[in-house]
């Protein structure tokens, strides 16, 4: 996937993509030397490591929250 960036402002550069879309993104997280004008390749790879490290994450949360308790009655 091919994007252009159209312009930068602030440190914030906008990236037009093949289908009229527009990214806004902070230059800190695009490759040195990126200026107006230029032509970027992006490649979206699966990330499991971290996918895996949020669902584990959320099972804790809903674990301490239902403190092992199967449901029902509660007080407030």
């Amino acid at each position: 996937m091919n994007v252009f960036i159209d312009k930068i402002e602030n440190n914030i550069a906008e990236l037009h993509f093949e289908n009229d879309q527009l990214l806004y993104i902070d230059t800190k997280n695009l490759p040195e030397g990126i200026k107006e004008g230029s032509f970027l390749n992006i490649k979206f790879t699966l990330n499991n490591t971290k996918s895996n490290e949020v669902e584990n994450n959320i099972k804790e949360l809903i674990n301490e929250l239902s403190d092992g308790s199967q449901g029902g009655d509660f007080e407030i």
